[in-house]
């Protein structure tokens, strides 16, 4: 692990649910096309857990410790496609609230600073930037994604300023990685079996209602 000798201020530490290597390239390649074809910024498939303006590598490290050993691989189920005006929420799939994933948001939330902590809405990016409504359209009709997505992996990214351009998200820096750990548990009856793929269908997955930042 290596961390940022920046001292800035305005530094923090965002706290990432990363997927699985082989699915985590499969997502990639969806968000390096988006990016190339609307002229967007490139990034890790993610989804955010928590920020911290707590930057100590030993509190970073700390935290990634005991968030991964206290949390099992996940699988999350997309909700559908959506869009939003906000830079980082242009393109994005809301993924669901499931228990063991609030487990692990309170593990990390309870070792970040408690300026940290904000209402939770689960979801993974697929394009940062200004999409016009045909564009959103487009991506609609033609984007088909895994219906389940595996998690197995929490990072720490250190952001020196307020995500709101290419720039800025060019500058974000890995400060430390950890795989989750913990042993999963099913309800009784429940199968060792994970979720099948399936493909996200194109317009009926695009919720136009749902068009507003988190």
């Amino acid at each position: 692990m290596h961390h940022s000798r920046t001292t800035d201020s305005a530094a923090r530490i965002s706290y990432w649910l990363v997927p699985e290597p082989s699915m985590r390239a499969r997502l990639q390649v969806v968000i390096d096309q988006l990016a190339a074809r609307y002229q967007g910024p490139r990034f890790i498939p993610h989804l955010t857990v928590a920020v911290s303006s707590d930057i100590r590598p030993a509190a970073v490290a700390q935290t990634l410790q005991q968030g991964s050993a206290r949390s099992a691989p996940q699988v999350l189920t997309p909700l559908g496609l959506r869009f939003s005006p906000a830079f980082t929420q242009s393109c994005y799939l809301p993924l669901p609230l499931k228990p063991e994933l609030i487990a692990l948001v309170h593990c990390v939330q309870a070792r970040t600073s408690p300026s940290a902590a904000r209402p939770f809405n689960p979801q993974m990016s697929l394009f940062y930037g200004t999409l016009r409504q045909a564009e959103r359209q487009s991506i609609a009709n033609s984007l088909a994604l895994p219906g389940a997505i595996h998690f197995s992996e929490l990072w720490a990214i250190q952001l020196n300023t307020t995500t709101r351009c290419a720039q800025d998200v060019h500058a974000w820096e890995v400060v430390g990685t950890a795989k989750l750990s913990a042993a999963a548990t099913r309800p009784p009856g429940q199968n060792a079996q994970t979720p099948r793929d399936r493909s996200l269908g194109p317009a009926q997955r695009y919720d136009t209602s749902r068009d507003s930042a988190h």
